[in-house]
């Protein structure tokens, strides 16, 4: 069980008051009861009189059976009493939690410096925030009967804030000729693309076409993603194709040509700027799956198949 605060999760719900058979026969022995006024009762003035009664019973017992089950959780405290946590203190624990997530994630510089005990204590914070998920079927632009489900869903760009993922915390490490920029994802039926920064090094800000501050260039790896209703929670991904753009920061406005563009822009920017690459072929190969652990309006938590996590926000201001 996870921990919330000083309480422990042990049910996400919680019944209304009343003996569940006793009531679910009564209301079936009522509902039997008004088809047979509406279908044998000769004077209308009685039915008219008998049949209100008897609905209005009907609603008000069907209203405590099982079946009207309001959202609550129910928390046991290390003392073993038991508190219910209901929607109206609900939001204010998840707040609670969300701050927590992003203090960790910025005092960790997006998790690239996390200690191990970082690390777990943002796993602790994650799992109490997959058991509170407001949203139950965030991937449903992803179905293949493109199913309507209204509310927050994956669709969007969103930004990178916090991850343990080896192959992204290393990124810093990988290339002295690029500093790593911002990390994004781009959800966009039937792809997704993940989005990597870069941007000029400190240490090459004083060579010649080496372009300014803000040049930078996209690198997109594009996936196709599918859901089911049956797993509604799960996106499996296939690989695409790749592609390198110029930043929308990069100022076109006065770039006509391919010298003019790296005059402004430098070299490698000013390159991308002019021929953009796009690869996609024909075919796609098993990129993985990825399980979405919570989706609100503003956050958005995934786990891949090798059980690393990625915590990212609404790109706002967009930014790719």
């Amino acid at each position: 069980p996870h921990s919330i605060g000083q309480f422990k999760i042990i049910n996400k719900t919680k019944t209304r008051t009343g003996s569940s058979s006793h009531l679910n026969l009564f209301a079936l022995s009522l509902d039997v009861i008004v088809c047979i006024i509406r279908v044998k009762m000769k004077s209308k003035r009685a039915l008219r009189l008998a049949y209100p009664i008897l609905l209005f019973l009907n609603i008000a017992v069907q209203g405590f059976s099982p079946s009207h089950r309001r959202r609550t959780f129910l928390l046991k405290s290390e003392e073993n009493e038991e508190t219910e946590l209901d929607s109206q203190n609900l939001s204010h624990e998840v707040e609670r939690l969300k701050d927590q997530l992003f203090q960790l994630a910025d005092s960790t510089q997006r998790g690239f410096d996390a200690s191990k005990e970082e690390r777990n204590m943002a796993k602790d914070i994650i799992g109490q925030l997959e058991l509170l998920n407001p949203t139950s079927e965030p991937a449903s632009p992803y179905y293949s009967d493109l199913t309507y489900i209204p509310g927050p869903n994956v669709c969007g760009k969103w930004t990178l804030i916090y991850t343990d993922a080896p192959d992204i915390t290393t990124l810093d490490k990988t290339t002295p000729t690029a500093q790593l920029g911002r990390i994004g994802q781009e959800c966009n039926p039937p792809y997704v693309k993940n989005v990597i920064e870069w941007k000029r090094p400190e240490w090459a800000a004083a060579l010649p076409f080496s372009g300014s501050d803000n040049s930078r260039i996209l690198q997109k790896v594009c996936t196709k993603a599918k859901a089911s209703s049956d797993n509604p929670l799960q996106l499996e991904l296939e690989l695409a194709g790749f592609e390198l753009v110029a930043g929308p920061e990069v100022d076109s406005a006065n770039s006509n040509t391919l010298l003019d563009s790296i005059t402004k822009e430098g070299l490698p920017v000013g390159l991308v700027q002019q021929s953009p690459l796009s690869l996609e072929g024909p075919l796609t190969a098993p990129f993985g799956r990825a399980k979405i652990l919570y989706l609100d309006e503003d956050l958005r938590i995934l786990r891949t198949n090798q059980n690393f996590v990625a915590v990212n926000i609404r790109s706002e201001p967009e930014w790719f």
